[in-house]
């Protein structure tokens, strides 16, 4: 697969018709910043003083036209199919208007170089038509919306322009054809730039304003609308696809720690052509962002990242992958993808776990102070107590909840103890009264592990008291099979472990301070410590993003997805229905751990 992506490069390397995306897309991007700042000037010399009203507010149109330019510009960079419609549209709309308005004003018939204007809009639209093969991405059927919007356009703005200067300014030109195509030249004179046809007496300035500025509105959020990625999810039905992925888990769960994750209600499943491997995502703001490691079968990881990324393609998605592990971060990296280390995961080996020696004295001090204060552990799994039990210990967890914000997507299931996750694993923590004062939720990692899903805990309740039940989990393991417990994921680890040892770099205690900094607010540093504690074993965790300029997009997609960044939206996203009602929607805190 890669030396099939690379020959196809390398082809693409000597073909000039492969930099025409991105050529237009610079073109049309400088074009677009250009009117946007042109617009910007003229309001400045309105409020100034040195320009009249109305020569100040068309500058509104003028930046409508620049920002349809730069998302245009944007689509063409990316080569989506619908961004090279709008290109060619735009050029051949410049072209013909142009050209009818030099048939149609006999009075200046070459006046701004209209001719060079009409040449050069043809050289780049013969231009466009040849490069026309290259823009694949995102080849889907016009939204209805954008439909309705330009055949609205189409209809009624030159007939609602043509009355308006037929009832308010009759001696604007002679004849109902001239000023027909005024009014087509109101409507569209911001977007392509053609030039004002001759008037013999000039209209009232309100109307080529309010024409034009309707006309570039609808015109920009049609584009807007065209040219956003697509939020249909194609593939198996949700049921079909759970069950699937359930059976790559069973055969190869114990891959990965954060395999069973896969199954959030929210995620969708790409399959590999044998359908022995998948890619589970979660579209965010464009970007089909996946979590961990491919599941299933190792050989066939190619299979379904491939098919994971042609589909994103397909969509005008930017694929990307969140907490990948070092065997699925060489695996996308061979599909083309850049890699960066982001963290490392926690992980306490059963078998070797003691709370000996000077470096475990903090946790086993915790310990044996919660043991004195008469508090106790029960551990379940969710297939073996009554669904009643289950549903006291969720309503305890939401109580207990902190915040609004429902934090988790990489290493959180999005629900407690459902009834489909008959291995999950609670254990709940109970006062001297038999009161329930903390909870925890594990997720089967294999046949042989654990990994973290859920920490809450009663805010009254004694420090220690997670360290507690996180220790005499570890000792019933030899009894429930457990050799391997996943705890949480500590972000940009090496840089805390390294930051503040004799003889760091100053880019490295730069970097170490603006992190101290940011932990008052996400606490990146108390996470490390309250897991370092355990003297666990640490193993990297990255990010996979296509090329450089992406990355800003894809880390402000993982941002969203892990709820430490609240995406403003016009329309709540419903994820997918589960087929049994959830007992609550959970997820692993940042806050856990913790100890004085």
């Amino acid at each position: 697969m890669a030396r099939k992506r690379a020959v196809k490069e390398e082809r693409q390397r000597w073909d000039w018709r492969s930099r025409v995306p991105m050529a237009f897309g610079m073109l049309y991007a400088v074009v677009g910043i250009l009117g946007i700042l042109a617009a910007v000037g003229t309001v400045g010399k309105q409020i100034a003083g040195d320009a009249s009203l109305w020569t100040g507010l068309p500058a509104m149109t003028s930046a409508a036209s620049g920002v349809l330019y730069l998302i245009v510009a944007r689509g063409l960079s990316r080569r989506e199919h619908t961004a090279w419609v709008w290109l060619v549209s735009l050029l051949t709309l410049q072209v013909v208007l142009a050209a009818a308005g030099i048939v149609t004003d006999t009075a200046h018939p070459m006046r701004h170089g209209a001719t060079l204007r009409i040449g050069i809009s043809a050289l780049l639209l013969a231009v466009a038509v040849a490069a026309g093969s290259e823009f694949t991405t995102g080849r889907r059927r016009p939204r209805r919306s954008t439909t309705v919007l330009l055949v609205s356009l189409v209809a009624v703005g030159p007939l609602a322009s043509w009355l308006m200067l037929t009832v308010f300014s009759p001696r604007t030109s002679t004849g109902g054809l001239r000023r027909a195509w005024c009014g087509v030249w109101f409507l569209v004179r911001w977007l392509v730039g053609i030039r004002q046809p001759h008037f013999e007496a000039a209209p009232p300035a309100w109307i080529p304003f309010t024409v034009g500025l309707a006309g570039a509105t609808a015109v920009v959020l049609a584009a807007w609308l065209s040219l956003r990625p697509s939020r249909r999810v194609t593939g198996d039905d949700d049921g079909d696809a759970a069950a699937r992925v359930r059976e790559l888990l069973a055969a190869h769960g114990d891959q990965d720690s954060l395999g069973y994750f896969a199954l959030r209600p929210d995620k969708a499943a790409v399959f590999a052509p044998s359908g022995k491997a998948a890619v589970c995502y979660r579209l965010v703001n464009g970007v089909s962002l996946a979590a961990g490691d491919p599941i299933g079968a190792a050989s066939e990881w190619p299979g379904a990242i491939e098919a994971w990324q042609e589909e994103a393609i397909a969509h005008g998605w930017t694929p990307a992958v969140l907490g990948a592990g070092p065997a699925g971060a060489r695996a996308y990296a061979r599909a083309g993808l850049r890699v960066l280390e982001i963290g490392d995961e926690a992980i306490l080996n059963a078998g070797e776990f003691t709370l000996e020696g000077r470096p475990m004295r903090t946790v086993r001090q915790a310990v044996q102070r919660v043991r004195r204060a008469g508090y106790t552990v029960r551990v379940h799994r969710v297939g073996d107590v009554a669904p009643s039990t289950m549903a006291e210990l969720a309503g305890y967890a939401e109580r207990w909840r902190d915040g609004r914000t429902e934090r988790g997507f990489s290493m959180a299931l999005g629900r407690f103890a459902h009834p489909d996750d008959l291995e999950y694993v609670v254990v709940e923590a109970r006062d001297a009264q038999d009161r329930p004062v903390a909870v925890l939720g594990f997720v089967p990692w294999g046949a042989g592990g654990l990994s973290l899903d859920l920490m809450r805990r009663d805010p009254d309740g004694p420090n220690g008291l997670i360290e507690f039940m996180i220790v005499e989990l570890l000792a019933m393991s030899a009894t429930m099979g457990v050799q391997r417990l996943s705890l949480n994921f500590a972000m940009f680890r090496s840089v805390f472990a390294r930051g503040e040892r004799l003889g760091a770099g100053p880019l490295l205690r730069w970097w170490y301070g603006l992190l101290k900094v940011l932990s008052r607010w996400w606490q990146l540093e108390s996470l490390y410590r309250a897991n370092q504690k355990y003297q666990p074993t640490w193993q990297p965790r990255f990010i996979c993003y296509p090329r450089g300029r992406s990355f800003p997009k894809v880390a402000v997609a993982a941002a969203v997805a892990e709820g430490f960044v609240t995406a403003p939206s016009l329309r709540r996203t419903i994820p997918p229905v589960p087929r049994r009602p959830m007992a609550s929607l959970d997820r692993k805190q940042t806050t856990v751990g913790t100890s004085h």
